[in-house]
């Protein structure tokens, strides 16, 4: 908040923007030549103040949420008395249901307040809210809150009103949890590169989104099942980069998305020293309201730790980790912290931070184990060329060691699968038509050869299939959420091939697997096996979200033309309520002598 009282004039005022001559210098190579990105202001308001009295800040969060709804909601406001009198009278704050049903007021508190002349006085006030809504990323319920200051005849001499959600997010068991349950967020991240309709203003549109741009992506996250949007802009290879953009997280907060969010302090990667953690506490005040925020994550993959030949100990990580979680808990204790999304560039080896990176005993900085700091990588066990055996083998290293200690909550913060060709029979006259991406070679490396233009099919059929399996042995080890890389296909000058979208938004089957595996209750194979000899077994999971429940589930083996020719069933399956995973015995499946089959996993609820 910026005060121009000083600066106002009798008569007519006109208050205008510099706007800042964005240049990059180090642009990331995904993004187009254009080096003049646009800059987004995000939103601004003016308040005009009758009286010697204002409330400067107002920031609410849900302190506590029993499992009978009864919410306890804090409140941190700062009042400034500018006359020369002292202020003496009251804070009166009240809820009101605001969305997705607009209502009367529920619950009101007044406290006191007495502030010294030409004095600001900083307040924290705690209220109960009983049968609250809460917001979580199935139902999307958020209250309209008032704040009102009055003098000792009841006048209102100011007031400020914002929009929040109830819920707390934590971490326990090795489990994210929302509002106390157990969660799994899976859906993407952006990039900023928009190139549809007009390729020559993507640099443009990276930070100036249009609301509809902004839309059209969050919506192909929901409408795939998904709860999670990771918001980026990645423009500058080296430099911090983020955006505080308030209309993504007010879309969020009505669409029900998840958001992991980075602000303008986050580096893409280099040198970990570049995060702003100066201003961090200003960027999430800026945006602290908004229930949808689950997670501030200061850097992408900041690599400069591993790259220093100078420093042979853990100072560069200490100091980092230090610096960042501090930046983050002196303005907000409520949501997750991810200093970085790539541990495996740091010099820390394992989750409770006892081993360096070459194995020797260490005791990494109390900021590490904080309980709201998360752990994760980017991980791709079938992408970027990999053959099969690397998922077989997933997981390891620092990935196995922190989803066996089961403390923390661990995201896959970035995984590109592999890669797939657009339908070129959509993309005639633009001018990434038959263009293929750098990341054309991976499917040698993953199915042989290079696929050919005619076989864009296929291409989109590999990814589908290696995502499937990937995510779902993920999820199998207790992967606590996914972002995709990325859900828009307008990186790399719209040749990009890992987007779950094509540079006109179209789907692929990526997309759709999303929906299978997005769903609260699903079955599948206990591991991930492609070819299956005489003697092989399957061996049937089922895996549940949320409510507990009695389920059937049937195993089929069909032909490619839809002939069964072997079926299992097993009734009467109780699946525990949170997030749990149901092994079932091992069968070995009647399969024909030789050809191809399909396994189906059908899973239906009892009455």
């Amino acid at each position: 908040m910026l005060d121009v009282t000083s600066l106002v004039k009798p008569g007519a005022n006109v208050i205008a923007y510099m706007v800042r001559h964005n240049w990059i210098e180090d642009l990331v190579f995904h993004a187009m030549l254009d080096r003049s990105v646009g800059w987004f202001a995000g939103r601004t308001t003016l308040h005009l103040i009758p009286g010697d009295l204002a409330i400067r800040d107002f920031l609410v969060n849900t302190a506590s949420l029993d499992e009978n709804n009864k919410a306890l909601q804090a409140h941190r406001l700062l009042i400034e008395n500018a006359g020369d009198a002292p202020f003496e009278g009251a804070l009166e704050i009240a809820y009101t249901p605001r969305y997705p049903t607009p209502g009367a007021v529920v619950c009101v508190r007044s406290v006191p307040v007495q502030v010294a002349a030409h004095q600001s006085k900083p307040l924290t006030l705690k209220m109960e809210i009983p049968d609250a809504l809460p917001w979580t990323p199935e139902a999307p319920r958020l209250y309209s809150i008032s704040a009102t200051l009055r003098d000792q005849h009841g006048k209102a001499t100011d007031d400020v009103v914002t929009s929040t959600g109830i819920r707390t997010v934590a971490q326990k068991e090795g489990q994210l949890l929302i509002n106390g349950k157990p969660a799994l967020l899976i859906g993407a991240q952006n990039m900023g590169m928009r190139p549809f309709p007009y390729p020559e203003n993507s640099s443009k549109y990276n930070r100036c989104a249009t609301a509809e741009m902004l839309m059209s992506e969050m919506l192909a996250i929901k409408n795939m099942g998904g709860n999670l949007l990771r918001v980026h802009a990645h423009i500058a290879l080296n430099k911090t980069g983020g955006i505080n953009d308030p209309r993504i997280a007010e879309m969020a907060d009505q669409l029900a998305l998840a958001l992991l969010w980075t602000g303008p302090a986050w580096i893409r990667e280099g040198d970990e020293r570049s995060v702003d953690t100066v201003n961090e506490g200003a960027y999430i005040r800026q945006v602290y309201n908004h229930p949808c925020i689950i997670d501030w994550e200061l850097g992408n993959h900041p690599n400069a730790f591993k790259n220093d030949k100078k420093d042979d100990t853990t100072r560069r990580t200490d100091e980092y980790v230090r610096r960042t979680v501090d930046a983050v808990l002196a303005v907000d204790t409520t949501r997750l912290i991810s200093p970085t999304t790539y541990w495996g560039h740091t010099h820390y080896e394992n989750d409770l931070g006892t081993l360096d990176w070459k194995k020797r005993p260490i005791t990494a900085v109390p900021e590490y184990t904080n309980p709201l700091v998360t752990r994760g990588t980017q991980d791709a066990p079938t992408g970027y060329g990999a053959d099969w055996s690397s998922l077989r083998h997933w997981p390891s290293g620092r990935t196995k060691d922190a989803l066996d200690n089961k403390i923390r909550a661990f995201f896959n913060f970035e995984h590109e699968e592999s890669a797939a060709q657009p339908n070129w029979n959509l993309s005639a006259g633009l001018p990434w038509d038959h263009l293929r991406s750098y990341e054309a070679p991976y499917e040698k490396g993953s199915i042989g050869r290079v696929l050919n233009f005619d076989e864009w099919r296929a291409s989109q059929g590999w990814q589908a299939f290696s995502a499937y399996e990937s995510m779902r042995k993920q999820i199998w080890h207790g992967v606590a959420g996914f972002s995709w890389c990325t859900i828009e296909g307008g990186a790399n000058s719209g040749t990009y091939e890992k987007p779950l979208l094509d540079p006109m938004g179209h789907a692929k089957l990526a997309w759709y697997v999303h929906k299978m595996i997005t769903q609260p209750v699903f079955g599948g194979s206990d591991n991930v096996d492609t070819v299956y000899g005489p003697h092989d077994q399957i061996a049937p999971c089922v895996f549940n979200l949320g409510i507990s429940r009695t389920v059937d589930l049937t195993v089929k083996v069909k032909t490619p033309d839809g002939q069964v020719v072997d079926e299992r069933t097993f009734a009467g399956l109780h699946l525990e309520a949170g997030r749990s995973l149901l092994r079932l015995p091992a069968f070995r499946p009647k399969l024909p002598a030789q050809g191809y089959c399909v396994i189906e996993y059908d899973v239906s609820n009892r009455q």
